[in-house]
């Protein structure tokens, strides 16, 4: 099993310790320094590195850190890679969620989840508008209020504001410096701690309670926060899934408050660090994460879009016209192939007027409709690209199918492995033959 990791830091805490974890399995590391990491045919790249890295979807699997959202070309790199049908800790879709704070807190409301409450500040060059003014009196609340940028982690970007006429000013200083940034204003629940939950593929695999230092609000470990265990009760349990649910999270920290046996949401972080969590626990929560992402049974891949028609070519037939079938339950493909002749271990066929032969894989009983009974065909292995992907080693029987309209006919197994659906309103997204 292979691991990428996709960071800025190559050397951050968390990456070394996925790594240490995942050389301990046997397995391979590859940590790509986002800045000018490219993709060619099957192979990631870093900038330096002329070599590559061989990725696969059968055996690969890629961890992203936060850094892949500060640069729109870096999750571009991420959406190729998804392209590719290969399994990513965490998704694109969840990385830009989490990294927009109001985006974050939208989909949590819509999804039911308490929260504390949140206004975008609409900052503009419009001197008659008390921008600020506006999004503190959306929240109904008093001061002090939390202001934070839309993006940031660790606690930077995070300032209480104890009046308005310091909002109003730290408002104006902000957009001073960037006219682009965007921030959001927050109601503040004094506490003096919050917790931290790490949610992975659906299950709680560690908790930590943050304590407020005295001098400071934010209770981030980053920012000298002690830590301690905490034991999470049933309701928090049910909101800290659903809130990673609630992101298309598939390994992410939950942050909340427990305020009175009603736990407040602050934020969802797609790439949490483990090295304050797994001393406060006293176990590995990298181990968990590394064990858990190289099972190709617990992988969840971007679902695209199919038509029921598409091409499928090989490097040895050429382009061919496939049907995908999603009432076929038949564990292989099928492929047409004339003048079939089997004999020991190969299997001898004309395809395109061209004849092959080619090791035998084995002899599969189809049961044909009606009451036809069992027919034996041929199985062989072979190569194909479809959608830019290359899918190697791929189980196909062989029929003759001269009577259809496709020469190859795909199951519903490998549309489910590849994580694609079918759109029945397209046909050929990658041209016609």
């Amino acid at each position: 099993m292979k691991l990428v990791i996709l960071t800025k830091d190559v050397k951050s805490e968390t990456v070394e310790r996925l790594s240490a974890e995942m050389t301990k399995t046997g397995g391979e590391v590859y940590a790509v320094n986002l800045e000018g990491a490219y993709l060619k045919d099957n192979k990631i790249f870093n900038i330096d590195d002329k070599k590559g890295f061989e990725i696969s979807p059968q055996d690969t699997v890629v961890a992203v850190r936060g850094s892949i959202t500060l640069k729109d070309s870096y999750l571009d790199l991420l959406s190729q890679i998804e392209k590719r049908k290969i399994m990513t800790v965490n998704n694109r879709l969840c990385n830009e969620i989490c990294a927009d704070k109001f985006r974050t807190s939208i989909i949590l409301d819509e999804a039911g989840i308490a929260q504390p409450k949140t206004a975008l500040i609409a900052i503009g060059d419009n001197i008659k508008t008390n921008y600020p003014e506006q999004a503190f009196n959306k929240l109904d609340t008093k001061f002090p209020v939390i202001l934070k940028t839309l993006r940031g982690a660790k606690g930077i970007g995070v300032l209480l504001i104890e009046s308005m006429q310091a909002l109003e000013s730290t408002t104006q200083l902000l957009y001073k410096l960037d006219e682009s940034s965007d921030l959001l204003l927050q109601e503040y629940i004094k506490s003096d701690f919050d917790i931290r939950v790490h949610v992975l593929n659906g299950e709680i695999i560690g908790v930590m309670q943050r304590n407020v230092p005295d001098d400071d609000f934010r209770s981030n470990y980053a920012q000298g926060a002690t830590t301690e265990k905490y034991k999470l009760s049933k309701k928090e349990e049910e909101v800290a899934l659903a809130a990673a649910n609630a992101v298309s999270g598939y390994w992410v920290g939950v942050d909340f408050i427990p305020n009175k046996g009603n736990p407040l949401v602050l934020e969802v972080n797609s790439s949490a660090g483990t090295e304050g969590i797994e001393q406060t626990i006293g176990s590995s929560i990298n181990r968990k994460v590394i064990k858990t992402i190289t099972n190709s049974d617990n992988w969840i891949k971007a679902k695209t879009a199919i038509g029921v028609r598409e091409i499928f070519e090989f490097d040895l037939f050429g382009k061919m016209k496939a049907k995908l079938d999603t009432g076929n339950s038949v564990k292989t493909l099928v492929m047409h192939a004339d003048d079939l002749v089997v004999k020991n271990d190969k299997v001898t066929f004309t395809s395109h007027g061209r004849e092959y032969t080619m090791k035998l894989y084995g002899i599969k009983k189809i049961r044909l409709n009606g009451d036809n009974g069992l027919e034996e065909r041929p199985m062989v292995m072979l190569d194909f690209t479809f959608n830019g992907v290359i899918h190697k080693n791929v189980t196909f029987t062989l029929d003759d199918r001269s009577t259809k309209t496709t020469e190859v006919l795909v199951n519903k197994d490998w549309m489910i492995d590849n994580s694609f659906i079918i759109d029945p309103s397209l046909m050929y997204t990658l041209g016609e033959l």
